[in-house]
């Protein structure tokens, strides 16, 4: 799990993109194994939950896209995302995942707790 918070916090600063995730080797020491599928699935569910964008291109511009693929109900689904990631990894490895003020994500300031103590 501190490999997750690793990525959310990285997300809230600036942002993961998929490969990111699918590596595992964001923030983690050499020689540790890649994430299982679940904590993929469960790494992708998690930044989302947190409110972050998720698209191609640079968050903080207008150029940044969402591809209607991965939404449901107009939001991004995590499912979705990884069904379509399986189907075509390269597609999908710079699929960026970015919080955008932070401050009004519901798990924003705990995210910023837990990095402060930890």
């Amino acid at each position: 799990m501190n490999w997750i918070s690793n990525l959310v916090a990285e997300a809230n600063r600036d942002l993961v993109f998929m490969w990111h995730i699918t590596s595992g080797r964001f923030s983690a020491p050499a020689g540790v194994a890649a994430p299982s599928e679940k904590e993929i699935d469960e790494a992708i569910s998690r930044l989302i939950e947190i409110g972050a964008r998720v698209g191609f291109g640079d968050p903080d511009s207008a150029e940044f896209t969402n591809p209607l693929e991965i939404l449901a109900n107009g939001k991004p689904c995590a499912s979705i995302i990884s069904e379509l990631r399986h189907a075509n990894p390269t597609e999908y490895e710079f699929l960026v995942f970015a919080v955008r003020n932070p401050a009004a994500q519901p798990y924003a300031a705990a995210d910023r707790l837990r990095r402060l103590l930890s």
